[in-house]
């Protein structure tokens, strides 16, 4: 069943979050402006060449860097990057007043955070409220996944975007690792349409030990595929999944699914 794996590309490119966030917004071309909710304070992490690239040098001089800039740095170990400036600072740089981003988070880091735990419902205040709702890295530390997903789900607007970027398979990175099972079943029982799915992680560069670059492998929908088969993906220690939907319909109350596997009775008889 190896060949259902095959080498692909979900983002290009897709390196960091103000990466993918670049990629998304231009998926809805027609909004004049855009409202993008995080799930927890995001590390924004790129060399400074790229930063001057996606910004202009006058801009990247006026970022405004984290205070705790160093500590991050030491714990990600990412040689290229040097600096880790603040959220709000980099998307008024990029985007102008195009985008604006709110970040919920369980407690409070640095003052700007919407405080929510999304083991619990999120508030009805901010039911369809965003064009783009972002988990990078932060649901599978949820306990309730379920409400998260559901959490996440009422918050997206219609025709609005919704991506997934977690652990596949990382050894007590959270308390989950993500199969496409649970997206796909979920999201499209609830009136969405997957876009893009993908497993994907980063190997060092034979040309610099300084420098990654992304593997990324197409992943089917449902079927059972034993991934450790693959001889590509035998030499990747750890795999994390990205999964992107579009909001088609909205359910007040979301569907909880049967995972697909298990729908067609006369299979299993």
């Amino acid at each position: 069943m190896n060949q259902n794996i095959k080498s692909g590309e979900l983002f290009t490119p897709f390196s960091d979050l103000t990466e993918l966030l670049i990629n998304l917004v231009k998926k809805l071309p027609n909004k004049p402006s855009i409202k993008v909710a995080f799930l927890g304070y995001q590390d924004l992490l790129l060399p400074n060449e790229r930063w001057i690239q996606l910004m202009g040098i006058e801009k990247f001089k006026e970022l405004r860097i984290r205070p705790n800039s160093e500590k991050i740095l030491k714990i990600h170990k990412k040689f290229s990057v040097e600096i880790v400036p603040e959220i709000d600072s980099v998307i008024t740089a990029i985007f102008g007043n195009k985008v604006k981003v709110d970040t919920f988070d369980f407690t409070k880091y640095y003052g700007t955070e919407i405080i929510h735990d999304f083991n619990y419902p999120i508030p009805k205040k901010f039911n369809q409220k965003y064009d783009i709702v972002i988990d990078y890295g932060s649901t599978e530390h949820v306990f309730d996944y379920a409400q998260a997903l559901k959490n996440m789900y009422s918050m997206t607007k219609l025709d609005g975007l919704i991506c997934h970027v977690g652990p596949f398979d990382m050894f007590n990175h959270g308390f989950y690792g993500l199969n496409p099972t649970l997206f796909h079943d979920f999201y499209e029982d609830n009136g969405c349409s997957t876009e893009s799915a993908m497993l994907f992680n980063f190997v060092p560069d034979q040309s610099s030990p300084t420098k990654y670059r992304q593997v990324q492998f197409k992943i089917p929908n449902y079927d059972r595929v034993r991934i450790r088969m693959n001889p590509e993906i035998q030499k990747i220690p750890e795999i994390s999944i990205a999964y992107l939907v579009r909001k088609n319909s909205h359910f007040p109350v979301p569907n909880i699914p049967i995972q697909q596997k298990y729908r067609n009775k006369e299979l299993w008889m």
